[in-house]
């Protein structure tokens, strides 16, 4: 039977915020409000200040207490006031409104500088319009301020000189050597050592003229394939395995 309590819904561990609070209360440090900088200070009263007050100047002999000599001349001319350029708009410079530098100069225009002088352009020379040749326009190869590096070199005559050229006759293997086997001699008579044949015998110049069957030292074969070495060289015995002879018991 279920139970109407699993019904209900509960929170979770995961439902409550806690911020920054612990077992024991907030975990942050406390904190304080300042007050603004102007706090408790009236705020000024909405009057004229000094400057707004007229002082006229006794230069034309107007004084308020003391009666003063003019000493300039009298003229109908308003002289401004320092508060004109503030509330009529007037011709009064500011201290920026003064220039007391010059484009390219360093500091004030009336500090004293040291003298500068100009130079004029360098004349040419007329002996440079002459083509000289550069350091790299010579070739010293192997040429030093004491001469040469090389060493001294040698040449030789070549291997056959002084000795003259051989003439154009027959060698030795040339001439006919008729064999005395068959009983016969060009001086002695001599009796016959094999049958007499009527074959020609072959001489060592047939191979070089006529093409003959004697081989030459590269047309036999001393090596065999897949060996190492000369075939008539000795070798180590080698062994062949049978193969393994199955269990009875693995079937």
């Amino acid at each position: 039977i279920s139970d109407p309590a699993d019904k209900e819904v509960r929170p979770g561990a995961t439902s409550y915020t806690l911020g920054n609070q612990g077992r024991n209360g907030s975990t942050e440090t406390q904190k304080w409000t300042m007050a603004p900088r102007g706090s408790g200070i009236p705020k000024p009263t909405n009057q004229p200040g000094p400057g707004e007050y007229a002082q006229p100047s006794t230069l034309y002999g107007s004084h308020p207490m003391l009666p003063v000599a003019g000493r300039v001349p009298k003229t109908t001319t308003k002289r401004s006031t320092p508060s004109d350029a503030l509330t009529m708009g007037g011709t009064t410079p500011a201290p920026h409104d003064y220039k007391v530098t010059a484009d390219g100069e360093f500091g004030s225009v009336a500090q004293a500088k040291a003298p500068r002088y100009s130079m004029r352009a360098k004349i040419s020379d007329p002996a440079d319009k002459e083509v000289r040749p550069g350091a790299t326009s010579y070739t010293l190869g192997n040429q030093g301020r004491n001469g040469s590096t090389e060493t001294q070199k040698w040449t030789m005559a070549p291997r056959g000189s002084g000795i003259p050229k051989p003439t154009n006759q027959p060698g030795p293997g040339e001439y006919a050597q008729p064999s005395t086997l068959y009983g016969s001699h060009p001086m002695l008579p001599v009796a016959g050592r094999v049958p007499k044949t009527t074959t020609k015998r072959s001489t060592p110049s047939d191979a070089l003229t006529m093409g003959g069957t004697t081989p030459a030292p590269h047309d036999y074969k001393v090596t065999a394939d897949g060996e190492f070495g000369s075939v008539a060289q000795a070798k180590a015995p080698r062994y062949s395995m049978r193969a393994k002879i199955s269990d009875p018991a693995d079937k």
